[in-house]
């Protein structure tokens, strides 16, 4: 075994070890609810998943030597005891319900399963191993009976069930082909086929169509286990091309840029645990060395960085032992790289620290960073009903980017024909009137990068007077220092800085902002824009048109 691999494992253990302990300390002893594992951050009634989640990991460190829970007769009890109540959670289709919205659900059931099938391959391997005690192999046996009955029941909820979102049919697929690979019931394929019938949502660039951290590693998921249950690689392709995408999307931190997704994880610190065995597998089946790499890196930042949770994947090292953490033969570092991503309308530039992104139609159209420090910023107008300005298509310059910005000046005419007295103005059709156009406000954003610097350039013409304003999000508590001020900003804060610069600065981690600008005390022009941020620190700057400004980002 290779050194960063047994170190990393041995991390695993440990983690899990800790987490195992406070799961039998949370474990509903008695009662209705017997068996369950309450979450410790939701105030809610315990969800079935979360018990499987975590009987999966107790029963992982149950089956590792070097545990201190290795063959503890105190695991198999606790984890009957959990199966029961599972088996009394699941409804008469075989399905679960997830409290907060989704009852007798098919696509949490397939959520569920991805905990219970590599659950059933521990306790087989288990139930054979003569390096056990007889004890071990015959609780072992014990749990998987109980396993295997939630297993078949679910099983049948899902062929009969539906779906709800994209990531749902590959979730549902995969366990069905699973399914009919454990039971060999037709039935369950064919289901399988009516989903994969449709056809894999990821694109060229990689991003499957919810564009999501937490969704594009459940897809994963799903592709990685149509493969194992149908043997056709073709959905590992789906895997590596994202998993090549997302090489893209890390930060100079570690974390994750999520200001892309189009689900509940827009915007929020996540980090690449779920993707680290997903790099591994696709390194050591496709033979793809710079996932193997990708692998390797992720490993030793979290031993590192020792972020929590820690990466989810004791168990299925312990299944997939052919499958290996290389040692570098030099120092592992996170690769700079410059990726337009047209489908998605995503532009990825790191250098060393800093990281810049472009994104087509968000009011976020530029994401900036250094290290730790994570900004972004927003443009909006006083024209009209006009208020955000985003990117609608973006020109490739040789160092950079541009894009146009277009509103027209608009007033409705008297209908030309009325038939009869207007009773709601707001529920008429109004593209029966005509449209003056008076007057239209332009401005041509060009975006150049240098090393670890990005310069911008604003200019704005058309109707004089129209006032633009600029806003650059920064990070709470953490000092910011102008040319003419000092400030240790509050969440919601907000300042007008009308020349020179700012540097914020947090420990070795520093952004300077510089050619500050604006024509007056104007904070907002627009009633239309986005409201201020109140969890961070807003840097304000405006122009009136016609105007040119240039300023530059970067990291120091």
């Amino acid at each position: 075994m290779n050194n960063l691999h047994e170190i990393f494992t041995n991390y695993l253990l440990e983690e899990a070890e800790d987490n195992v302990r406070y799961f039998l300390k949370r474990q509903i002893p008695d009662g209705p609810r017997a068996g369950a594992i309450p979450d410790p951050d939701i105030l809610w009634p315990p969800f079935p998943r979360n018990a499987s989640i975590r009987l999966l990991e107790m029963v992982s460190v149950w089956l590792s030597p070097a545990s201190s829970f290795y063959q503890n007769p105190e695991i198999p009890r606790r984890g009957l005891l959990t199966l029961a109540w599972l088996a009394r959670e699941q409804r008469p289709s075989g399905n679960i319900d997830l409290y907060t919205c989704n009852f007798d659900s098919a696509p949490d059931s397939g959520f569920f399963l991805w905990d219970l099938i590599p659950l059933m391959n521990l306790l087989e391997g288990a139930e054979k191993n003569t390096n056990l005690s007889k004890e071990t192999r015959e609780a072992a046996g014990d749990l998987l009976k109980e396993d295997r009955a939630l297993i078949l029941r679910v099983l049948e909820g899902l062929r009969s069930g539906g779906f709800h979102t994209a990531n749902h049919r590959w979730v549902n697929s995969s366990n069905l082909a699973a399914g009919y690979k454990l039971t060999g019931n037709q039935a369950y394929l064919d289901r399988a086929n009516q989903y994969l019938a449709e056809g894999i949502d990821c694109n060229e660039d990689g991003e499957y169509s919810e564009r999501s951290a937490i969704y594009n590693a459940v897809n994963n998921q799903g592709m990685i286990t149509l493969f194992e249950s149908l043997g056709d690689k073709k959905y590992l392709s789906y895997v590596q091309r994202n998993l090549s995408m997302l090489s893209n999307y890390f930060e100079a931190d570690g974390s994750l840029f999520t200001e892309n997704s189009t689900r509940q994880d827009r915007g929020t610190k996540m980090y690449a645990g779920h993707y680290l065995y997903q790099y591994l597998y696709i390194g050591h089946y496709l033979k793809d060395t710079e996932a193997m790499r990708m692998a390797s890196w992720i490993a030793k930042w979290y031993l590192k960085e020792k972020v929590k949770p820690a990466p989810d994947c004791l168990y299925s090292l312990i299944l997939h032992p052919e499958l290996k953490l290389e040692d570098a033969k030099n120092n592992l570092t996170l690769p700079d790289y410059h990726r337009y991503f047209k489908t998605s309308g995503v532009v990825r530039y790191k250098k060393d620290s800093f990281t810049y992104s472009l994104l087509k139609d968000n009011s976020k159209w530029l994401c900036f960073s250094s290290g730790s420090l994570n900004c972004y910023s927003k443009m909006s107008l006083g024209y009209f009903s006009h208020g955000p300005v985003k990117i609608q298509e973006l020109e490739v310059l040789p160092d950079g980017y541009r894009f146009a910005y277009h509103a027209d000046g608009y007033y409705f005419e008297p209908l030309d024909k009325p038939t009869g007295d207007l009773i709601n103005f707001r529920t008429e059709d109004h593209s029966l009137r005509r449209k003056q156009v008076p007057n239209s406000s332009e401005m041509i954003v060009t975006v150049h990068h240098r090393d670890k610097r990005i310069e911008l350039n604003f200019e704005g013409s058309g109707c004089t007077g129209v006032h633009y304003c600029f806003e650059f999000v920064l990070p709470p508590g953490i000092p910011v220092a102008g040319d003419h001020f000092a400030v240790l900003p509050k969440p919601g804060d907000y300042l007008l800085i009308k020349d020179g610069s700012a540097v914020i600065r947090n420990g070795m981690d520093a952004l300077k902002i510089s050619g500050a600008f604006a024509d007056d005390n104007i904070f907002a022009t627009s009633r239309n824009a986005d409201p201020r941020s109140l969890d961070s620190f807003t840097l304000y700057m405006n122009a009136t048109a016609p105007y040119n400004k240039t300023m530059t980002i970067e990291a120091v």
